[in-house]
Order: C-alpha cells, then structure tokens, then sequence
C-alpha cells in the first residue's frame, strides 16, 4: 500500500474498490512513523489509483470500531455517533495510553479519505466493525481476536489494549 500507483492496475476497469487493508502494528515504537503515516498514506494510494482508473463507482472502506470508540467525554448511554462522530485524537495523543497509534490511524486515514473522495467525486462509504477476523481455521489468534477473548479469559495484557482504547 505503501508505494504510489501499485494499485493502479488493480482497480483498472472495477466498479467498486474495497479497501480492507491498513498497518495494525499497535505495538509500534514509533506510531506516528510506523502505523499511523503508512495507514493515511496506503489509503490515498488507493484512491488515487481509484480515480486514474475513472471506473470505480464507489470505495467501501473499512476502518475500525477504534475510530470511534475512544471518546472520554461521552459517559454512559443513548449516545448516538454519526459519520463525524471520531475518536477524540487530541485526548489520544496527549494522554498516549497503551497502543494510542491505532485508533489515532484509523480516525486520519477516515478524515483523509472522506477529504479526497469528497475533492475527487469518489462515492464513499467506511465501515467500522469491533472485531476483525481472518480465515478459518487460523494458526495463531491475531489483532482483535485475543482481545476479545481476554473478557473471558482474564487476560490481563490482552485486556489492556481494549482498555487503553
């Protein structure tokens, strides 16, 4: 994702492009270096290669529910999130609790793509799911997956990245 025009060829003659792939090293040293630049600079590859194609009709983008969740000023229910409605990045990046970088990622690559596609015509459409999982049956639990399972499990480490979200 990361070198320009790589897509090019993929999205020649498409209708529709999804775009299911971004950087979810959430234990980067360096997040803005290493998760969080390479996710907002994938994502306009991307669509950049959508619009030389000049067939694509629509993006389906997926983010993450994490684009969404880590917003501390909202307490208790009946809170209702709309397309606007993102995850507080100056409190994420002041506060830089555990795996800040991802959520921050996914919110700059949602406002970058939302800012291109509105600039370019694109017809967008972003997804937020909790959980992501792969193909079954997998070798090894990867991303959300042991996460979740900690509510079950105890798992304090695993716990702590969907509490420091």
């Amino acid at each position: 994702m990361d070198e320009e025009g790589s897509f090019d060829e993929a999205v020649a003659g498409c209708d529709y492009a999804f775009l299911v792939a971004a950087p979810v090293n959430i234990d980067a040293k360096n997040p803005e270096k290493d998760l969080i630049e390479p996710a907002v600079r994938g994502t306009l590859n991307v669509l950049r290669s959508c619009v030389k194609a000049g067939t694509v009709k629509r993006v389906v983008l997926t983010s993450s529910a994490a684009a969404v969740a880590s917003r501390p000023e909202l307490q208790g229910d009946g809170h209702v999130l709309e397309e606007d409605s993102w995850s507080n990045v100056e409190h994420l990046t002041a506060t830089k609790s555990p795996y800040w970088g991802y959520p921050v990622s996914k919110v700059l690559l949602e406002r970058e793509a939302c800012k291109f596609a509105e600039e370019h015509g694109i017809s967008l459409v972003t997804l937020c799911p909790v959980v992501t999982v792969g193909a079954a049956p997998a070798v090894s639990a990867r991303t959300s997956v042991p996460n979740c399972l900690s509510l079950l499990s105890g798992d304090e480490a695993a716990f702590a990245v969907l509490d420091g979200m």
